[in-house]
């Protein structure tokens, strides 16, 4: 049926036919399909739903593969995107706390985007990779990134106000304020803002330097590079979209690479191999039959997830028709955004690397006397708790979840050997030493590598809301703060807040949330590696992932090697110290110390490591040297 309603629209596309009806919420134009004994528009109430939900998913299709809008009035709707995006773009400069404004109003700038988007419109495809650009720059923008420029600039009175804007903005973690103290408090650091922002030009300089467009970007690639950005639609079927951008394209090609419920489905199934996906696209069929291989003679390859893209590892999927990984065919770069390659040397010199701090065979279950002797250690004359955030905890999901890591004490033994043979002054915290406290009083630190071999995890707002859970009633937060509480890793002592001991009043609980990470200044950081569970995990949306890498990118961290499903700890300590081998030792670039130590891994064929479980997980985010 498909195929007739497809040829239909293009007839009658061209008799522009206007008439229309609601089928599903959404407005169609009438037709009589070929080789159908009936007409929508009068045949409509005699569908039941199944009929009725089919034939919608149908005539979508249909029309979207005709140039056709499904879900709009028109080109008129060109006018509105542009009226949006200006919107946008001045409202980001009046606004640095409150952010859910503008995530909603970029989400559904996108989506008005995408529906016209397959269009042969250069200046429409052009628009979605700015938004693109736009929207992930405003959501990883960095507080310490700001106090950095704002340091630089030598104003003591604008550093000043900034740190007393900070601190009101810490106090809002604190779990236990009541929602009309925290409602003054926003007040507060709102006044602050708006008064920063009038005095000085420094910030009206960092909000526009968040906006980037593609021809920066297309600068920025050479002969043999292309970039990709993803985008997603918040339509009926959470259409996904790449943009593929090359030197000498008037504008980025564009292609339909899936629909959300097909990904989710099948993500877990793309690394066997036989299988091919189109998610990094190798082809694009034009109007009139033409083949486009957007990725011929390209050597570098920049791609930037969005969605459940995230949760896919696209560097171990197989190139059409081959038995190579794509990282076998390219020298992929996973980026927060591709706006990343601006202003990039190629010759950048590997660096010295001076400090690194370890963290691994924690000890998750303390005694009454340790904890003691942790808190008389401390000290009352710090603060208590600072930057604290109570996260709720399902103990059905969660279960075994503090069992200890064996294999993440010899991986942080022997990192730290390799480290110190190299020169690198190297901390390692094991056992009850490993404590969220001692994470927090890094922050900022100097050190450039910071590793951390503990269990990480991530929570859906329906695993919160479950009666199973334990922890403290939360103030209503925003969609990001709320989602930060609901990601991070356990430190040493965490099982006091899974289990509801009771702690001294002076020490944090163990349990380190992505949340407080963002609030750290992790801006000297080089490298973060968390050698946990589903440690690149976090709530999924098309802003991005709400987890434990966006906490750190917050905080103002650059590359982050993470894992996106739980992997072997035999396996996991194997990758990891092939991986510094590799780095530190051998000088290799971040990305091919990792490919290389995957390799490694999946060479051990006599322990069934050649399965893409136990090495595929491990990926690289922002590995620009």
């Amino acid at each position: 049926m498909r195929k007739a309603i497809r040829k239909e629209c293009t007839k009658q596309q061209n008799n522009n036919l206007v008439n229309t009806i609601r089928v599903n919420g959404i407005q169609w134009p009438t037709f009589q399909p070929i080789g159908q004994s009936f007409s929508i528009g009068l045949s409509y109430s005699r569908l039941d739903d199944k009929e009725e939900e089919r034939l919608s998913s149908d005539l979508w299709f249909a029309y979207r593969d005709c140039g056709l809008n499904p879900d709009g009035e028109g080109e008129e709707k060109y006018d509105n995107v542009m009226a949006m995006w200006n919107e946008i773009r001045g409202l980001q400069r009046e606004t640095f706390s409150n952010e859910e404004k503008i995530i909603e109003k970029i989400g559904k700038l996108t989506t008005q985007v995408c529906n016209n988007i397959e269009r042969d419109s250069a200046l429409l495809r052009g628009l979605a990779y700015d938004i693109a650009l736009f929207g992930k720059g405003y959501l990883l923008r960095s507080d310490q990134q700001l106090r950095k420029v704002i340091m630089q600039s030598g104003n003591r009175s604008v550093l000043r106000r900034f740190e007393e804007y900070m601190q009101l903005m810490q106090q809002l973690d604190d779990t236990s304020l009541p929602e009309s103290q925290a409602s003054d408090i926003r007040q507060q650091a709102q006044t602050i803002w708006s008064e920063l922002k009038q005095s000085s030009r420094m910030f009206d300089d960092y909000t526009k330097s968040l906006e980037a467009s593609w021809r920066e970007v297309q600068a920025a690639l050479k002969d043999d590079e292309a970039a990709i950005e993803y985008i997603k639609a918040d339509d009926v079927l959470g259409s996904y979209y790449a943009l593929i951008l090359r030197k000498g394209y008037d504008a980025p090609l564009v292609k339909s690479v899936g629909w959300e419920n097909d990904i989710l489905t099948k993500k877990d199934t793309l690394y066997k191999k036989g299988t091919y996906s189109e998610l990094i696209p190798t082809y694009i069929f034009k109007p009139g039959g033409e083949i486009i291989k957007p990725l011929d003679g390209i050597k570098k390859l920049y791609l930037s997830p969005t969605g459940l893209l995230h949760q896919v590892a696209l560097e171990s999927l197989y190139y059409y028709g081959t038995d190579s990984l794509m990282s076998e065919k390219f020298d992929i770069y996973r980026l927060s955004s591709t706006r990343n390659r601006i202003g990039r040397d190629d010759n950048t010199a590997h660096s010295d690397y001076q400090e690194a701090i370890l963290y691994g065979g924690i000890t998750y279950d303390l005694d009454d006397d340790v904890w003691n002797e942790m808190a008389s250690a401390k000290g009352t004359d710090q603060p208590q708790r600072a930057q604290r955030d109570i996260p709720r905890l399902n103990r059905g999901s969660m279960e075994r979840v503090l069992e200890p890591l064996e294999g993440s004490r010899e991986e942080v033994q022997q990192i730290t050997s390799i480290l110190t043979q190299e020169k690198v002054s190297t901390k390692c915290l094991t056992d009850q030493l490993a404590t969220e406290d001692h994470m927090k009083g890094l922050s900022g630190t100097d050190a450039t590598i910071l590793h951390i071999a503990t269990h990480g995890f991530t929570q859906t707002q329906e695993e919160v809301a479950d009666s199973t859970v334990v922890g403290f009633t939360r103030r209503e937060d925003s969609k990001e703060e709320n989602a930060l509480s609901r990601a991070g890793l356990f430190m040493a002592g965490a099982s006091a807040v899974f289990y509801g001991t009771s702690i001294p009043s002076n020490m944090d609980d163990g349990v380190l949330t992505a949340r407080e990470i963002s609030h750290l200044d992790f801006t000297n950081l080089e490298l973060v590696v968390l050698s946990a569970c589903e440690s690149g995990l976090g709530d999924i949306t098309a802003d991005g992932v709400f987890g434990l890498q966006r906490g750190f990118k917050k905080a103002g961290a650059g590359s982050i090697l993470m894992s996106l499903w739980n992997v072997d700890d035999e396996a996991t300590c194997l990758l990891m110290t092939e991986f510094y081998q590799n780095w530190i030792r051998k000088k290799r670039t971040k990305r091919e110390a990792l490919e290389q130590a995957k390799h490694t891994v999946r060479s051990h064929k006599e322990k069934g490591w050649d399965d893409p479980r136990f090495w595929a997980a491990f990926i690289l985010l922002d590995g620009l040297e």
